[in-house]
C-alpha cells in the first residue's frame, strides 16, 4: 500500500475553468490526500456540511448573499480552505457560484463519491448522477457507490493543517447529521445555520438534553446562527471569534 499514489487529473468545465481531480480508495487518509493534491498551506479549514435537496428558493437567495459576504469573504481574507460535497446541487451550488462572483482565490475543495457524480472526461451523465460544480478548484472522488463513503475525509480535513478547523451546517439530512456528530466527538467547533431547514433547524431547536445534542455533551462548541435575523457581518465575526479562540 506504500506505493499507492493516485494520479492528479485536470478536468476542464464547459465554462473554461480547470480543476484538479483526485480519485482515491475509501481507506485513504486526509494526510495523504492533502499531499497528493499539493494543496497550499492554509491557516484554517472550514468544512461545509450541506443539503443537496429540499432547499426553498427563498432560502437559496438568503444563503447566496450570506455566504458570499461571510464565509467566502472570511476564507479569502484569512488564507483558509473551504471543503464541501462539491456537486452542483443545493447549498454546494450556491457556494460555488458565490466563490465565482467574489473572484475568490482560496482552494474550494469538493469531496464526493465516484458512482454518484458526472464530470467532463468522467462518467457520462445519468439521472442518478450529480454533476460536479464547475467553480470548485479541487475535487476528491472516493471510489465507492454511495454518498457517505466520503464523510470521514470531509470531517478529517478540518484538522489537516495542524490547527482546529470549523464545521458549518446548513440544511442536510442523515449523512450530514452523522458528519456533524463526528465533528462533535473530536471537538471541532460547529456553527448551525438555523433557518435553512431539515437537520440544521432540528439541531438548532433541540433541547440541551436531547438526543441531537448528546454528541456535544463533552463541551464541543456549538453556535446557533439565525440566517433570518442575523447579518453576514455577524457570521463573519463569529467565524473570526471561533478561529481566534
Amino acid at each position: 500500500m506504500d506505493s499507492y499514489q493516485p494520479e492528479v487529473k485536470k478536468i476542464v468545465f464547459p465554462n473554461g475553468r480547470v480543476a484538479s481531480l483526485l480519485e482515491v480508495i475509501p481507506t485513504s487518509s486526509i494526510t495523504d490526500v492533502v499531499q497528493w493534491l499539493d494543496l497550499p498551506p492554509n491557516r484554517l479549514t472550514i468544512s461545509m456540511h450541506l443539503g443537496a435537496t429540499e432547499l426553498a428558493p427563498s432560502q437559496g437567495q438568503i444563503l447566496r448573499k450570506l455566504l458570499t459576504q461571510s464565509v467566502i469573504r472570511f476564507a479569502e481574507d484569512n488564507q483558509a480552505l473551504v471543503a464541501d460535497g462539491g456537486t452542483d446541487a443545493g447549498v454546494m451550488q450556491i457556494i460555488g457560484e458565490a466563490y465565482a462572483e467574489a473572484n475568490a482565490t482560496f482552494p474550494l475543495l469538493g469531496i464526493t463519491v465516484k458512482n454518484t457524480v458526472t464530470y467532463p472526461g468522467g462518467p457520462e451523465p445519468e439521472a442518478e448522477r450529480w454533476p460536479l460544480n464547475e467553480y470548485h478548484t479541487h475535487f476528491v472522488i472516493v471510489e465507492a457507490n454511495d454518498f457517505g463513503a466520503e464523510s470521514h475525509l470531509l470531517v478529517e480535513i478540518s484538522r489537516s493543517f495542524g490547527t482546529p478547523g470549523i464545521a458549518l451546517v446548513a440544511n442536510g439530512g442523515q449523512i450530514v447529521r452523522s458528519e456533524i456528530e463526528l465533528h462533535a466527538r473530536i471537538g471541532t467547533p460547529v456553527i448551525v445555520l438555523e433557518g435553512t431547514g431539515r437537520y440544521a433547524d432540528e439541531l438548532a431547536k433541540a433541547l440541551p438534553d436531547s438526543e441531537l445534542r448528546q454528541p456535544f455533551s463533552q463541551g464541543t462548541r456549538l453556535e446557533i446562527f439565525d440566517v433570518n435575523t442575523q447579518s453576514a457581518e455577524d457570521l463573519y465575526h463569529l467565524l473570526r471569534r471561533i478561529w481566534l479562540f
